[in-house]
């Protein structure tokens, strides 16, 4: 190989090197936990009858109807 041939894969060679560290040393981004809430349908309601979540992070709720003598039977969530 040429002199100037060995010169570019030196080169080449650094310049993947440097990329490829640059990109594994950057800290992971931590990922998004799942908020998770229960309610209860009760006799007496919702209970609790109102939650408060962060936004912007993914959510499960969970109803647990407990008794059938309820008018609690569909749930409606504004936009």
């Amino acid at each position: 190989m040429k002199r100037s041939g060995i010169l570019r894969l030196v080169v080449v060679s650094s310049l993947c090197l440097g990329l490829g560290i640059a990109v594994f040393a950057q800290e992971p981004k931590q990922a998004q936990t799942l908020q998770t809430a229960k309610i209860l349908v009760t006799a007496k309601g919702f209970e609790p009858a109102s939650i408060s979540l962060p936004p912007n992070v993914p959510a499960q709720i969970t109803f647990l109807r407990q008794v059938n003598e309820t008018c609690a039977t569909s749930v409606v969530m504004p936009d």
